[in-house]
């Protein structure tokens, strides 16, 4: 089971995969912090991170969940507590 961390970890590999560097916060806490439409990501950007990330977290990722006024680590935290939950759902089926 993933952890809210390893999330973390995956939105920011991903993240630095779409979006020029010299336009993200150097510092990994305040990347984490940012609004994702603080972000330097176009619609396309966004479409490509969620389907990046269904891959990374094996997991349906709807553009409306990157809600844009949430930050990584609210995602990441809403994330892995929705896969937590549905993991018995899954184990006992």
């Amino acid at each position: 089971m993933l952890t809210a961390k390893d999330i973390e970890e995956r939105f920011v590999v991903r993240i630095r995969e779409l979006a020029p560097a010299d336009k993200l916060p150097a510092d990994l806490a305040e990347l984490l912090s940012a609004r994702i439409d603080e972000l330097p990501l176009d619609s396309l950007d966004l479409l490509t991170l969620a389907m990046k990330l269904e891959d990374d977290l094996g997991r349906v990722i709807e553009m409306d969940m990157l809600d844009e006024s949430s930050n990584i680590r609210m995602l990441a935290a809403k994330f892995s507590s929705q896969m937590a939950q549905a993991a018995p759902d899954s184990a006992s089926a």
